[in-house]
């Protein structure tokens, strides 16, 4: 591949997946990079080894390198002092660094880590998940270097590690300073005690935090934590998305806590996430009330909540009819929700024109129920139902593998505005043979040219044969040319 490399200047992009142990592949390939300077994104996994050092050495001569994998692999010191050259590299346009799944990773070498990110201002991007040979001291040290001045991270993902009381503290104290820092991830790092996790909150609640997004699943939080983060929630206005899925030991008061956010005027949370948090149908009907009294929360997710019964499903979808709510995407894959209660939340479904997205679990729907759903999208009783039918809906499932029934109609409502999926509705459904009089019998007459004419804006084809029609019926219409024309020179 060789002179592939070296005579193509386009190329870009190299991804290499488990390349093992081979040591000669190693040097080989890092033979290669040296053949040319156009990399932008590297990505390569279970490397180990002396060959290490000299493949990012390689890899520092690629001058637009902006994304670098390193990932499932075990670098050396060696490595990553190479690493932290090209980080300091004041013509570095590095801005995302994975490092997932190193176990080489340990104090030592994160300090040697911490060295290069000091000094870089283009890294945007850090993923340290699974790192779990890094400690205190390690951790401490990538902390304070977040704390640099040079230093311009926006996402940082550490989850799946292992720290302490005294490294979330250090870890607060970054977050006080470094006000770029948008995203941080710490999900399921379960180790660390809820001291740590006071310290953390405390940020939150600080006017220069500036946290937009943070996920903080399956950490085994109790009720506690809960009301130690909802008391921090309440005076922030930043946060937008917060991820808390997994977190079965929170009962209903650390619940009730944290949803009485959702009622505070000040609160950005646009996201929310509940996956698998043992919610039942006490915790759901408090979450309903507040989001009855909430205009921001755009996403919620709540799959795979098996305590809550039916009754309170049925409860919970009724307020998705108030004007109020700003839902547009709501996940209840895994719950079971049925034919009857599709049913009983067909009015409220109805009256919303502002979900996108419900996302059901169709080994619970049965043909019956799925009629339900394409009726609630395309009712046929007449025009006007037709016209008030839901065209704002356009997906079930998170694949696309919504059932066959009401695929084509998922796929106008996606495709088009509101106003443009009626339209098309209508047409297929009434006037795809010809243009007929039958729906506009029992229509009030006043109606009828703006109707024909709203109609009329499909297509060149249709609109031909609505022109016809006006042209064969005039008695449909009371027009005066003489008035108009009088008007006209008036004007």
């Amino acid at each position: 591949l060789i002179p592939f490399f070296k005579n193509n200047r386009n190329f870009n992009r190299l991804h290499i997946n488990g390349s093992g142990n081979e040591c000669d592949g190693l040097r080989l390939l890092t033979a290669a990079l040296l053949e040319f300077d156009s990399l932008e994104e590297f990505w390569i996994s279970s490397i180990e080894g002396d060959g290490t050092s000299k493949l990012i050495e390689a890899l520092a001569r690629h001058s637009r390198m902006a994304s670098l994998f390193l990932v499932y692999s075990s670098l050396t010191r060696k490595a990553l002092s190479s690493l932290a050259i090209l980080l300091s590299n004041p013509k570095s346009k590095l801005a995302r660094l994975t490092l997932a799944y190193n176990d080489g990773v340990d104090d030592k070498g994160a300090v040697i880590l911490a060295d290069g990110l000091g000094n870089n201002h283009t890294l945007e991007d850090l993923d340290l998940h699974r790192t779990k040979e890094i400690g205190e001291t390690g951790w401490k040290a990538i902390f304070k270097a977040l704390q640099s001045s040079s230093c311009n991270l926006r996402n940082l993902n550490l989850s799946f590690n292992r720290m302490n009381a005294a490294t979330l503290q250090s870890l607060s104290d970054a977050l006080v300073i470094k006000t770029t820092l948008e995203s941080l991830d710490l999900h399921c790092c379960t180790s660390t005690p809820e001291a740590g996790w006071q310290s953390l909150f405390k940020v939150l609640a600080n006017q220069k935090c500036s946290l937009e997004r943070l996920h903080l699943e399956r950490n085994g939080f109790n009720d506690e934590v809960a009301l130690c983060l909802a008391d921090a929630l309440q005076n922030n206005s930043s946060l937008k998305k917060l991820g808390l899925s997994g977190n079965k030991k929170i009962n209903f008061p650390g619940w009730r806590a944290l949803f009485d956010v959702l009622l505070k005027q000040s609160s950005a949370l646009e996201i929310l996430h509940l996956k698998d948090s043992g919610v039942n149908d006490e915790t759901l009907n408090y979450l309903t009330n507040a989001l009855g009294n909430n205009a921001k929360l755009k996403e919620l997710n709540l799959v795979s909540n098996n305590k809550v019964t039916g009754e309170g499903w049925a409860t919970f979808l009724a307020v998705l009819q108030k004007p109020t709510i700003a839902l547009e995407k709501l996940d209840l894959q895994g719950n079971r929700i049925t034919d009857d209660l599709i049913a009983k939340a067909m009015p409220s479904l109805a009256n919303n024109n502002k979900l996108k997205e419900l996302l059901l679990d169709f080994r619970y729907i049965s043909i019956h129920g799925q009629l339900n759903l394409a009726t609630l999208l395309h009712n046929m009783k007449s025009i006007m139902d037709l016209y008030e039918s839901n065209h704002t809906l356009c997906k079930f499932c998170e694949d696309n593998s919504e059932p066959f029934v009401l695929n084509e109609i998922l796929q106008i409502n996606q495709n088009n505005t509101k106003n443009q999926a009626a339209r098309i509705k209508i047409i297929k459904r009434h006037f795809d043979d010809g243009f007929v009089t039958q729906p506009f019998i029992d229509m009030d007459q006043k109606l009828l040219p703006y109707a024909i004419s709203w109609m009329g804006r499909y297509d060149d084809e249709h609109r031909d044969k609505f022109y016809q029609f006006i042209r064969s019926r005039p008695s449909l219409f009371d027009i005066d040319f003489r008035e108009n024309k009088k008007r006209k020179r008036e004007n």
